[in-house]
């Protein structure tokens, strides 16, 4: 008759126990609802989460701000004012004041509405008129692209951008004084916007003499 000793070592090995971490921390912790992701988590220093988040939020930031520009730059190309002012409003509005804003999100932001956006806003029927007489800025007769921005400025006198037009026409047809005229009448509806700037956008759009 095999003893003790004899019947244990000729028992088959047994099996290495696998132990499963989830089922592990709700044995010790008693919480079913504990999952293997959090306590590993948990292990985690809290400034490196800390950083990590800040991280990520701050990139989501930069590409928000990046599409934003990229859209309110394809509305000021393609001079629809107001849809440009929504989105360099927006802009300024989620960079914070201009004293909080370290990483210069808004700058450009508040030069673009300050300096080259219309002081007042823009009707639909005052835009499309523009838009009109944009088109002719190409023509090679200056006298139509004239009548177009002289009747959009009597029809819109607080419209700086019509005047900046009619003084680069004027310009082009080499009178001085009624171009500096209309330059002027332009400075007393915004006198913060850049007009030489303005000349130079307009002038791109002549043909060549």
């Amino acid at each position: 008759m095999p003893t003790i000793l004899q019947r244990f070592k000729d028992r088959p090995p047994a099996r290495p126990r696998k132990y499963n971490l989830t089922h592990t921390a709700i044995n010790l912790f008693g919480d079913k609802r504990f999952d293997s992701h959090d306590f590993l988590d948990s292990a985690l220093p809290a400034e490196a989460e800390a950083a990590a988040t800040s991280a990520t939020k701050s990139t989501s930031a930069s590409r928000n701000f990046d599409q934003l520009y990229r859209n309110a730059e394809i509305e000021m190309g393609n001079l629809n004012f107001e849809k440009a002012r929504k989105l360099y409003q927006e802009i300024d509005r989620l960079s914070g004041p201009a004293s909080a804003d370290k990483q210069g999100n808004g700058k450009k932001a508040r030069i673009m509405l300050k300096a080259f956006s219309p002081l007042y806003p823009v009707t639909r029927a005052c835009n499309d008129m523009h838009k009109q007489g944009d088109v002719l800025m190409r023509s090679q007769n200056p006298h139509d692209i004239l009548a177009v921005f002289t009747d959009l400025a009597n029809r819109y006198p607080k419209f700086e951008w019509a005047q900046t037009a009619m003084a680069a026409i004027y310009m082009r047809m080499k009178d001085t004084e009624s171009a500096a005229q209309c330059a002027r009448r332009s400075l007393s509806i915004n006198e913060v916007r850049n007009l030489l700037n303005s000349l130079i956008m307009e002038k791109n759009k002549q043909p060549p003499d």
